[in-house]
């Protein structure tokens, strides 16, 4: 088992990461996106949970606040190794539309060639103080004194919340 490539890699890394599933294709430097590259679907404003993202990842700059423009050097590393740029970072909020509670985003970072927003589900939980519940056929996320459910989701193909 000492080759096996799921085996945990011990060198510091500062990149972001995601699941590669949810991302359009890389683009060189100077491409463009083009019908041919489009997701199956238009994009959505969903935020979708994912314990293997690094950081919340938006397509959509305009949810953003306080957006500026990146300036780092990091790209979005994904599944298959390309990465991904970066446009803009800031802060983010969304609110429930049932009960009108507001959920914090910290630093979401804008990388147009997504195609689906991605939540990081340990930062969300820690900056609202809430922890996630997973079922077989939906999700649920409580407040961490009271367990008050705040938001439920369901599973069609990935957990979503709106």
């Amino acid at each position: 088992m000492s080759d096996c490539w799921h085996r945990y890699d011990r060198k510091p890394s500062s990149s972001f990461s995601a699941n590669h599933s949810q991302f359009a294709p890389p683009l060189r430097d100077n491409d463009e996106p083009s019908i041919l590259g489009s997701p199956p679907s238009t994009l959505e404003s969903l935020w979708y949970p994912d314990s293997g993202a690094s950081h919340h990842f938006t397509h959509d700059a305009s949810t953003l606040h306080d957006k500026i423009p990146y300036t780092g050097s990091e790209t979005v590393k994904i599944g298959y190794g390309s990465g991904l740029y970066i446009k803009h970072t800031g802060s983010a909020d969304f609110i429930n539309p049932t009960n009108h509670h507001i959920f914090s985003l910290n630093k979401p970072l804008h990388v147009p060639h997504i195609y689906k927003n991605l939540l990081n589900i340990s930062q969300f939980a820690h900056d609202n103080v809430v922890f996630f519940e997973f079922h077989p056929h939906h999700c649920l996320v409580k407040k961490q004194d009271t367990k008050e459910i705040l938001l439920q989701g369901r599973l069609r193909n990935a957990y979503m919340f709106s």
